[in-house]
């Protein structure tokens, strides 16, 4: 779009009260606010970069291997961009780590990619489930997980899904648990009962690959 339509559309919208003031929400270039917002998740990488020259010479060479520089790129736009703030410290450890080459495993690749999925309720889960135990089948109890958050009643993670309810607890505990599941990092285990069979079933959960390394993450 030339410089003369543009101008000529933002000030047509300006003169409607709501548009002036979507327009910022689109208009990222030009928007303060988004700028502001880069800007403060610049200085919290650049913080936790101890040689700030090795970092960017190690940055560069990620241009000379093409699939470490998509995942790099891709995940450098979800950081900046578009990723809930309680993922922030979690994002600037894992970007370090992947830019100095402490971890060069095929499976950090991928974590790149599955990190742009999730919530901050992921990551408040995954916290939880730092305190609780596995069995001696390296299983997590879905009944620990609640008795762990003071949760008294034994519903189910399907019944968590789809209640109708805006509490917190309930939110956290239904997308949370659903994002971390959709992106590969947690595997449900369900009891099967003859005839009844129910896919969503948490009743027991494990850890995969990428859920240990993430959780390596996790204060």
């Amino acid at each position: 779009m030339n410089s003369l339509a543009k101008s000529t559309i933002k000030a047509a919208m300006s003169q409607d009260a709501i548009l002036s003031v979507l327009i910022n929400f689109f208009e990222e270039e030009e928007n303060l606010a988004f700028r502001n917002v880069c800007e403060d998740r610049l200085k919290k990488l650049e913080d936790k970069i101890e040689n700030i020259n090795l970092f960017c010479g190690r940055l560069k060479d990620l241009l000379n291997d093409q699939t470490k520089y998509i995942h790099m790129r891709n995940f450098l736009k979800f950081y900046f961009y578009k990723s809930d703030p309680a993922l922030i410290d979690v994002n600037v450890k894992i970007i370090i780590d992947y830019v100095l080459d402490k971890n060069n495993y095929d499976i950090y690749d991928l974590l790149l990619e599955k990190m742009c999925l999730l919530n901050k309720y992921s990551i408040e889960i995954l916290e939880d489930i730092k305190n609780l135990f596995i069995n001696s089948d390296g299983y997590y109890s879905w009944e620990d997980y609640l008795d762990y958050n003071k949760f008294k009643s034994n519903k189910s993670f399907t019944e968590f899904l789809c209640a109708n309810s805006d509490d917190v607890f309930y939110v956290k505990t239904a997308f949370g648990f659903k994002s971390l599941i959709d992106g590969d990092f947690v595997s449900n285990y369900p009891t099967l009962y003859p005839g009844k069979v129910d896919v969503n079933s948490v009743d027991n959960f494990m850890l995969t690959n990428l859920g240990h390394k993430l959780i390596q993450y996790i204060q």
